[in-house]
């Protein structure tokens, strides 16, 4: 059974878990966080031009906010075209550099009207391809359906989701 969110619909897998991440400021449902216990998937779906691909402007943003955090970037085939696999050094609470590093990979697709993201980490972001921990949730992001609606959007602002209908937006 899927799971409506309006402007997204998800396919769950067995031992999953699905969380969102909120606007501070407005509450409103931004991104949903799936996770297979060792890796998650943060989904966010971004409006874009009609009329041309949002992908090349997104990925030189998030290299451009990479190299502001000292993170190294490598560009690599992946299963829907180039993802973007970034390692970024961890900080402590006192603001000192650490030894640990957080690594993720990025996915992105385009639509008409809409660039749907997912970034992985956790065991799925230290890996290639599509096999072992990255495979379940490549199969959630590769069987998400994005329905833009008609509002004008500015290209680049989150399309916020809606919680299904018997789901509280704090639950989701």
């Amino acid at each position: 059974e899927r799971l409506d969110f309006g402007a997204l619909v998800v396919t769950p897998f067995q031992g999953w878990r699905l969380s969102g991440r909120a606007n501070q400021q407005t509450g409103e449902l931004m991104s949903l966080v799936i996770s297979d216990g060792k890796s998650q998937l943060v989904v966010t779906a971004i409006a874009a031009p009609f009329s041309s691909q949002m992908r090349p402007l997104a990925r030189k943003q998030i290299i451009s906010a990479a190299n502001a955090q000292n993170a190294t970037i490598d560009l690599a085939s992946g299963p829907f075209g180039t993802e973007i696999r970034q390692a970024t050094p961890l900080r402590g609470s006192d603001g000192k550099p650490t030894n640990r590093i957080f690594q993720s990979r990025i996915w992105m697709v385009d639509g008409p009207g809409w660039l749907l993201q997912g970034v992985l980490n956790g065991r799925a972001a230290m890996v290639s391809g599509i096999e072992g921990p990255a495979e379940l949730l490549y199969e959630c992001f590769a069987n998400m359906v994005v329905r833009r609606d008609d509002k004008p959007r500015v290209p680049g602002s989150v399309i916020e989701l809606r919680p299904p209908e018997g789901v509280s937006k704090t639950s989701a």
